[in-house]
């Protein structure tokens, strides 16, 4: 979620269901994003480079209480599930 009150909301979810909350931040560099848009061109996705610049516009940081709960994926390395997802 772009928005710190989005994210509480479900983190406030989590702690009455007695589940983990995570947040999954997926990372890439601007030009990577713009390129993998180029790509998509002409399929059904509403994905384009102004969604992406709303998307941008109204990002609000992780704050620091939520930082503990953040997993960063770079979308551009090799795929990885990250210790914290895998299966029990």
């Amino acid at each position: 979620f772009l928005a710190a009150g989005q994210r509480q909301r479900f983190a406030r979810l989590a702690s009455q269901l007695h589940v983990p909350f995570h947040i999954v931040s997926c990372r890439a560099p601007e030009s990577v994003l713009r390129e993998r848009l180029a790509a998509r061109c002409g399929d059904a996705s509403e994905g384009t480079a102004t969604v992406l610049e709303a998307q941008q516009a109204g990002y609000r940081p992780v704050t620091e209480r939520e930082r503990e709960h953040v997993i960063v994926i770079d979308t551009t390395a090799p795929y990885r599930v990250p210790t914290p997802l895998r299966p029990c």
